[in-house]
């Protein structure tokens, strides 16, 4: 999984178990099973595009744009995960920082 964030900077700003969950989900995208089930749902995704555009009426095309969107989120599922622990992560950081620059002005009081 690639991040914004480096791993060891994401990992220290999550509590122990988001960075447990965390480290659970990175095994699962990483794993080999996970690269096939990604090979077979972009062939899904693929195969709908291609259906829709060839589709016999609107109500089929609407079905294949819709089966597409779906593969379509579940390719991009391992995105979505990470992208909500570095927001979790970041908010953490900024918090940490504010907290830091209110105590560097109480101590120049």
């Amino acid at each position: 999984m690639e991040s914004h964030l480096d791993t060891m900077n994401l990992l220290k700003n999550l509590t122990p178990d988001q960075s447990a969950r965390y480290a659970a989900f990175e095994e699962l995208f990483d794993s080999k099973g996970w690269k096939y089930i990604m090979e077979w749902a972009k062939g899904q995704e693929t195969y709908a595009r291609n259906t829709a555009a060839h589709a016999n009426s609107w109500d089929e095309n609407r079905i294949c744009v819709g089966r597409e969107e779906t593969y379509k989120q579940f390719v991009n599922l391992s995105k979505g995960i990470l992208a909500e622990f570095e927001v979790i992560a970041d908010a953490k950081a900024n918090a940490d920082e504010e907290d830091e620059g209110s105590m560097d002005i109480a101590s120049q009081s």
